[in-house]
């Protein structure tokens, strides 16, 4: 298994494009097998590109990734990705050990509830004797093992790990790169009593301001008994209480990218790749099913690139891993129409996707 990586990988080449860093040593550890569309990206009007790598859960089960290579082998040319440290999202260590620690709590609580339903179902209050200590022991059992389940016996339940695989994807870009940065702030009354408190009584006449303030917002209280005295006072006094508003900062927003592609397959082997890049995108955003079907496991994560010729290219935004929220895909254009064996002349399909991180000054000035 090769290293870890929590940065940035080390990306393919389409192969219309410098051949000669695929031969790179740091590209051999990944053996990237890389799908593209148009074939000639990388000409001389299409210098600019968008690369897609995926990073598949190690808990997933489906072992066919649609890739030329056939079937999923953990063992080879693949990386454990990690989230970087220095992230204000938790890490994988951080979830494992909130996952561990809380997951021990719900099982107690879950493993107390067993033990009622297990005995509610023997009807303990008509066995008797020894069946009776049987049962109660046997629900003792069964919340041991309900608590036990989140920390030692149950895989499914651990923290899980994602590694990057050997297939990306390569296609040109489609519009003038944009990104969108939001920050959430909410308008916040502090209120008179707050005032009160930051600003003090430091003089005679602002005893007596306070003292009225304070009069004013106690009196608040009685206005269920339809007497609101403070405005009364405040119509006569032509005052108001200052409530001392503030925007407080909340959050910053995932960032969302879209992706739009028109594809117009020239060749058997345009088509086919089109076809595989579109069967890549729609299996790597779906989850997979736990062997009892108890549980969904996370679809694979995709990071994305743009490049200039055979370079990442500097001048635009970089982006953190992302899920893919949403695809849409249309067989045809304004007027549907197919080759000779039935396959499509157009087909157009929207990417949606959803960064997992958040972003801060640090990955500001790292370029994203």
């Amino acid at each position: 298994m090769a290293s870890k990586i929590s940065e940035r990988a080390p990306l393919a080449s389409p192969s219309g494009i410098n051949q000669n860093i695929n031969n790179s040593t740091e590209l051999n550890n990944f053996d990237i097998d890389t799908y593209q569309y148009p074939s000639d990206l990388g000409a001389e009007d299409l210098k600019h590109w968008v690369q897609f790598t995926i990073n598949i859960r190690g808990k997933s089960l489906a072992g066919d990734t649609l890739s030329r290579g056939g079937r999923l082998d953990k063992e080879r040319n693949l990386s454990e990705v990690t989230r970087a440290a220095d992230s204000a999202n938790f890490t994988t260590e951080q979830l494992g050990s909130a996952a561990t620690n809380l997951g021990a709590v719900a099982g107690a609580v879950g493993g107390v509830a067993a033990v009622k339903v297990f005995e509610k179902l023997f009807n303990r209050k008509q066995v008797a004797g020894g069946a009776n200590t049987r049962v109660s022991t046997a629900g003792k059992v069964v919340a041991g093992a309900t608590g036990a389940a989140f920390v030692i016996f149950n895989d499914l339940l651990k923290p899980d790990t994602s590694f990057r695989i050997s297939d990306a994807i390569a296609l040109y870009v489609d519009g003038p790169p944009t990104v969108r940065y939001a920050a959430q702030y909410s308008n916040k009354d502090l209120g008179t009593i707050a005032g009160l408190a930051a600003g003090g009584i430091s003089s005679v006449s602002s005893v007596g301001e306070s003292g009225g303030a304070l009069a004013m917002k106690f009196a608040e209280l009685p206005a269920a008994l339809g007497v609101n005295i403070p405005d009364v006072v405040g119509a006569a006094g032509k005052i108001a209480l200052n409530p001392f508003k503030e925007v407080l900062f909340e959050a910053i927003d995932f960032r969302a990218f879209n992706f739009k592609y028109r594809f117009f397959p020239k060749s058997e082997d345009e088509a086919r790749s089109v076809n595989d890049i579109i069967k890549l995108f729609k299996f790597h955003m779906h989850p997979d099913l736990s062997s009892n079907k108890l549980f969904f496991i996370y679809p694979s994560e995709f990071e994305i690139a743009y490049y200039f010729v055979s370079k990442e290219n500097i001048y635009f935004h970089k982006i953190k891993p992302c899920v893919l929220e949403s695809m849409d895909v249309s067989y045809g254009g304004e007027q549907f129409s197919t080759f000779w064996d039935g396959k499509p002349t157009e087909i157009n399909m929207t990417l949606t996707f959803r960064e997992t991180e958040i972003l801060t000054k640090k990955q500001i000035r790292d370029g994203y």
